[in-house]
């Protein structure tokens, strides 16, 4: 039952963020809390949480870590923002210890695919890939 709920969850998120990019917080953290108490993985939710502050701190641009204060940023300058963190937590509340492949296989595919395209500072979101991979891991 968590399994089916979750796929539902990812592929309404990958269909938003694929056309807004944004994770919308009004499904996002109720998916986080229901993805809790069906699974019981809070502490997977909260490692995936921290995972993905730390990531989001992250400039490719500078090679360094710094704060990711998204109102003045520039576009592109950072990967990951915090719809995509709480994306993580939602990941690891359902799939437990599975999340942290289901991440670096989403950005393996990400990076594949920019290689393919050659496209390699256009945005891109991250749900469908995470959807993507989620599926492999499900399956």
């Amino acid at each position: 039952m968590p399994t089916i709920v979750y796929v539902l969850f990812i592929a309404l998120l990958a269909g938003i963020d694929f056309y807004s990019f944004k994770i919308p917080n009004l499904i996002v953290i109720p998916a986080i809390f229901i993805g809790v108490a069906t699974t019981g993985n809070w502490h997977w939710a909260l490692i995936m949480y921290i995972f993905g502050t730390i990531l989001s701190c992250y400039n490719p641009d500078k090679k360094k870590f710094e704060m990711n204060d998204s109102l003045e940023m520039e576009p592109g300058e950072h990967m990951i923002y915090g719809g995509d963190v709480k994306l993580f937590a939602m990941i690891g509340a359902f799939m437990g210890i599975r999340s942290l492949a289901i991440v670096f296989t989403a950005y393996a595919f990400i990076f594949i695919y920019r290689l393919g395209k050659r496209i390699f500072y256009a945005p891109l979101p991250l749900t469908p890939f995470a959807m993507v991979a989620s599926l492999f891991f499900i399956w």
